[in-house]
């Protein structure tokens, strides 16, 4: 994997935990607290079936770092992918990390998530932009 990919898995490891820090009202926690809060947290994620296993495991591997459960599905199909976010929904996620198999084909699936108050991180090719636009510009 690439210097980029492994940077780019890591910051959206970091951009699910702000968005969780963001949804819960921000810092005045214990650190006690936030480790037992992080810990009943649940991140499901979804990416497709080809090329993607590394920066799964990267995603996996930093947001476990954080606290926070992880479940992966990769897809090698549209249809299939559409159904994963659904489990993982009913499963309970709190937050859903997304690459798309096809542009377009989580659009509705990821909005439903979002109306049932699960945190939608969409991966995306400009990470950086995407991160910087969720947490309010450039640091």
């Amino acid at each position: 994997m690439s210097r980029r990919k492994a940077w780019a898995a890591s910051v959206m490891a970091l951009a699910v935990a702000a968005a969780f820090a963001h949804q819960t009202g921000g810092g005045e926690v214990s650190g006690d607290a936030l480790a037992r809060w992080q810990s009943t947290r649940l991140v499901g994620v979804t990416l497709p079936a080809t090329g993607w296993a590394v920066e799964g495991d990267v995603l996996v591997q930093r947001l476990a770092q954080l606290g926070y459960g992880v479940r992966v599905h990769y897809a090698p199909d549209s249809a299939t992918q559409v159904a994963q976010v659904r489990l993982l929904v009913d499963g309970g996620a709190d937050a859903v990390v997304a690459v798309a198999v096809a542009e377009g084909t989580l659009d509705d699936v990821l909005q439903q998530a979002r109306l049932r108050g699960v945190v939608v991180v969409p991966y995306e090719a400009d990470v950086v932009t995407s991160v910087e636009a969720q947490l309010g510009g450039a640091a």
